[in-house]
């Protein structure tokens, strides 16, 4: 059974009207993300949520962090992750793969699909402060770690739309007492500033170990901060 509130349910639907989608797309990319959130709860029946201090969420980049075990503490930190999401996603599902937690930090990644899937940039800022405030007013002293957007090459034609969204994701941090913007994005290019080429599956949009390989020293210093 779904577990909405009016108030996210009113925010999407602004979202999804600004983004171009009918209400039964929309509808059915929820439907869809309702079996990835199952799949968390289900596993964190296992896991003793009193112990979690950090959560990471978004959208496969999250989802697919390859040695994510490795890389952290896995009793304290949480990859709630699923895949093909998007802000707007994400403020549907908080209460149950945030809020349920109280994470004392929340690591982000999104922007990645939203743009992509037709969003301008002001729309993308647009959910992102939205979900900001939600932060803010359902986890008052939580610190929000957002991500850059990587520059997958399969996306390539979105570059320009990703360095913008993430100047302003930054001035947006810059502003506030609470958010930090972290930039995962100038370690994946080479010396000659070509994307590089072995950090990626065969699909030139997900990350191979390698990709987080390079990652991990950049976001693991604020881990437990």
């Amino acid at each position: 059974m779904m577990k909405y509130s009016f108030t996210l349910l009113f925010i999407c639907f602004i979202g999804f009207v600004a983004e171009g989608q009918t209400a039964a797309q929309y509808a059915k990319r929820i439907t869809t993300h309702e079996k990835g959130v199952e799949r968390i709860e289900k596993r964190d029946q296992q896991i003793d949520k009193s112990k979690i201090e950090t959560v990471f969420a978004g959208s496969s980049s999250i989802t697919g962090w390859q040695g994510f075990s490795l890389d952290f503490d896995t009793t304290k930190v949480l990859n709630n992750g699923f895949g093909g999401s998007r802000m707007s996603d994400l403020l549907v599902f908080f209460d149950r793969v945030i809020t349920a937690y109280h994470p004392k930090q929340l690591f982000v990644y999104e922007g990645d699909n939203d743009l992509n899937g037709g969003m301008t940039v002001d729309e993308y800022l647009a959910d992102v402060k939205a979900f900001a405030r939600l932060v803010e007013v359902k986890l008052p002293g939580t610190k929000l770690y957002l991500f850059s957007i990587k520059p997958s090459p399969s996306r390539s034609k979105n570059i320009a739309l990703f360095k913008e969204a993430n100047a302003r994701v930054e001035a947006l941090a810059k502003a506030s007492s609470f958010i930090e913007y972290i930039d995962i994005t100038k370690v994946m290019y080479d010396t000659n500033g070509q994307i590089k080429k072995e950090i990626w599956k065969s699909d030139s949009l997900h990350m191979t170990r390698k990709g987080y390989e390079l990652w991990t020293p950049i976001v693991k210093p604020y881990v437990g901060k």
